[in-house]
């Protein structure tokens, strides 16, 4: 690592984040087929996105952030229309 310059070395980190953190349990009687649960929105269930932050070992900030939005279907021209722009923003 030392025959490279502090601004030439990145770490990349992936963080993602859900719209509603979802329990793992639910509680009904052993063998039931069928177990419902109630959920705010079930878009908020299917949904999700994922940041990756880029950092020089200078500790320098990368001038843009990549935002991974999961839509299962893709991104509609509805969400596209809304997603806040920036320079400083790719979206994919």
């Amino acid at each position: 690592m030392n025959m490279y310059d502090d601004d030439h070395v990145f770490n990349a980190h992936e963080c993602g984040f859900l719209k509603v953190m979802p329990f793992g349990r639910t509680l009904e009687r052993q063998g039931t087929s069928k177990v419902y649960s109630v959920v705010q929105s079930k878009g908020t269930t299917t949904h999700s996105y994922t940041i990756m932050p880029v950092v020089s070992k200078a500790g320098k900030l990368m001038p843009k952030l990549l935002l991974i939005l999961q839509e299962p279907k893709g991104i509609s021209a509805r969400v596209s229309e809304r997603i806040f722009q920036s320079e400083k923003l790719i979206v994919k």
